[in-house]
């Protein structure tokens, strides 16, 4: 079994959309399937009549603009006429809405109305599915237009699948243009399209851009680069996330280490936010590999960032008042400790740390691979998430305090937002920004470094843990409710059949299964309902990894 890791770097410099085919947990859709009820042909014309209509043409470009700029226009008329006129238009450019939304308070209420309008939410998913479509299907020839559009699109999962589409959809003839793209002076995820576009289209005639990228001043531009160059075994790569092991970033050192362990297959232990003389150890090792064996040592490729899913579950045991470390398959412990007064949350990272909170006390307890705890924390405002960031930071829900916060290794807080609603679980996405489910209001929120409320799901009962699942549906975990997974408009598509009685917490594993703890003890349930596992350990919180 294997998931992705969900960090923004390994996200972004591997560029993957992972799309669900039909809706999880009921008899899946066929891409033809989808295709066909949508009414598009997966073919370079088929795909060409939807994607024409949103050139921005200068005949569209300002009528939208007009449209956009009537909406604060201070006749009450011309502002309804603005609103149904946008209304009628077939998919609107999101970053010129967002953009338009921060101009007044009215403004904003009327692009909210446009976003969640049916038919706009429609034209979206269509053009996912018809991006989705280029990538499965490798349709030639449509890099030039997708290339054109991909400025209008500012959501992270359009931009990732434009990304894949152009990387399938390039052609030698596009050489020029992707190279282009490359230019510093562009944003990044133009850079990015164009280097995967490149890679593709290319292969080894594309390797001399490739490496002039290995020393860009952008972490993720070099990253990507080297998982180009190494996946057409090209070693040069070796010696820069050698080098990358030691950026400023902990983001960085720790995606440059997962994939030299991942080519190489050797166990080196690397903690990315160890401070400097803690990682030399791990330094030396791989700067004595490359020298050692980097030019012959048979490389495992390709590179897919994709780690292996370790069949652990890290849980909070409330009524032993401990915390207990099992294997998923068998139930066996291994890894226990106590002094817990109300253990309520925990996360595990890759390199063995594992993180606990206690509600009662209000503190947050760290242990290292060997299981000897290394810190502990008094955060004050009762935590109920927990989770540990690539940059070494702690991202905390507190809910009597009503914040989200993140604390430093010494137990600083570095960063907090206010949230009222009882926040009862947060969660970095891999675009930095933060999903949060506010459990006495019903709702989820998606904000970003500021405090801002970018999106919100609205009308649920009592929300306490939420994941993101690549799909970019979210699994919620409701007291009111049950278990039960919506998309990123809120639109149920999945909910658990299976028996599972006042849950406090679900997760979804790589293998599609969903695991759930509740009165009955942590179960593990198929798509179906099934329970396939079942350990009796009360009604807990816990980590699966």
């Amino acid at each position: 079994m294997h998931f992705v890791a969900v960090t923004k770097w390994s996200l972004i410099v591997a560029a993957t959309f992972v799309a669900c085919p039909g809706l999880c947990g009921q008899e899946p859709e066929t891409l033809a399937d989808r295709l066909k009820a949508a009414g598009i042909e997966p073919s370079r014309a088929g795909i060409e009549k939807v994607l024409n209509p949103l050139r921005l043409t200068p005949e569209r470009a300002a009528q939208i603009k007009k449209l956009l700029a009537d909406l604060g226009s201070d006749d009450f008329e011309t502002r309804e006429k603005a609103t149904a006129a946008l209304m009628d238009t077939p998919y609107l450019p999101r970053a010129w809405l967002q953009q338009a939304a921060d101009k007044d308070v009215e403004i904003k209420l009327r692009i909210e109305k446009l976003l969640d309008d049916p038919a706009q939410v429609k034209a979206e998913e269509k053009v996912l599915l018809a991006l989705e479509a280029v990538s499965a299907v490798k349709i030639k020839g449509l890099a030039p237009l997708v290339f054109e559009l991909l400025p209008t699109w500012k959501d992270y999962t359009m931009v990732q699948a434009a990304t894949a589409a152009i990387a399938a959809s390039a052609t030698r003839e596009d050489g020029t243009l992707l190279r282009d793209a490359l230019d510093r002076k562009n944003p990044q995820e133009f850079r990015m399209a164009g280097l995967r576009g490149l890679a593709a289209a290319l292969g080894k005639d594309a390797h001399g851009d490739l490496e002039e990228l290995l020393q860009d001043a952008d972490p993720p531009i070099a990253i990507a680069a080297s998982i180009a160059l190494l996946n057409q075994e090209n070693r040069k790569p070796l010696t820069v996330l050698l080098r990358l092991l030691e950026a400023e970033q902990p983001e960085v050192r720790q995606t440059a280490a997962n994939i030299l362990a991942e080519v190489s297959g050797k166990k080196i232990e690397f903690i990315s936010y160890d401070e400097p003389d803690k990682r030399a150890k791990a330094v030396t090792a791989w700067r004595d590999w490359i020298k050692d064996e980097g030019e012959t040592a048979k490389l495992n490729l390709p590179v897919t960032l994709l780690k292996s899913f370790r069949g652990r579950v890290l849980i909070a045991v409330y009524g032993e008042l401990k915390l207990r470390e099992v294997e998923l398959n068998t139930g066996k412990t291994i890894f226990e400790s106590g002094g817990f007064t109300y253990p309520w949350g925990v996360h595990a990272t890759q390199d063995g740390r594992r993180l606990a909170i206690d509600y009662s006390t209000s503190e947050v307890v760290e242990y290292d691979a060997a299981g000897k705890e290394t810190s502990r924390h008094n955060v004050g405002g009762n935590p109920l998430s927990v989770q540990r960031l690539e940059n070494g930071r702690t991202l905390l829900a507190l809910s009597s305090a009503e914040k989200v916060v993140e604390i430093d290794r010494g137990g600083k807080i570095v960063w907090e937002v206010k949230l009222s609603g009882l926040p009862s679980s947060a969660l970095r996405l891999p675009s930095g920004e933060t999903l949060v489910s506010l459990q006495s209001v019903g709702q989820i929120v998606t904000i970003d470094r500021d405090g801002k409320v970018l999106s919100k799901i609205e009308g649920l009962g009592k929300p306490h843990t939420i994941q993101k699942l690549d799909s970019g549906n979210i699994l919620v975990c409701d007291f009111d409710k049950g278990i039960n997974e919506y998309d990123s408009r809120g639109k149920l598509v999945w909910t658990l059949k299976g028996t599972a009685t006042n849950p406090a917490q679900a997760q979804r594993l790589p293998n599609g299964n969903t695991l759930v703890s509740a009165n009955e003890g942590l179960m593990e349930f198929d798509p179906t309902g099934k329970i396939v596992h079942h350990f009796k350990v009360g009604r807990v919180r816990f980590f699966a990894y």
